[in-house]
């Protein structure tokens, strides 16, 4: 199976879920800067308090990783 971490950068951001509201999520840095996101960006069943790790990559590196995954998953399919 194609391990997840395969479509993150190397140097994710760790944050805090600070507050759940209807539609939005509040996510904090150690260092206090926070910012909402909606929730349907959050893994499922996120709860306040939870831990959750941000990746920033630039489009090329994107268009990178989900070029190897695919490879990844035809290599996998095709070769048992």
């Amino acid at each position: 199976m194609i391990n997840p971490s395969l479509l993150t950068s190397d140097k994710p951001l760790k944050a805090k879920i600070a507050k759940v509201d209807n539609a939005q999520v509040k996510i904090v840095f150690s260092d206090g800067q926070s910012f909402n996101v909606s929730n349907k960006y959050i893994p499922p069943n996120s709860r306040e308090g939870d831990i959750v790790y941000l990746s920033l990559v630039d489009e090329p590196t994107l268009k990178v990783i989900k070029e190897d995954v695919g490879k990844r998953v035809l290599k996998e399919i095709l070769n048992p």
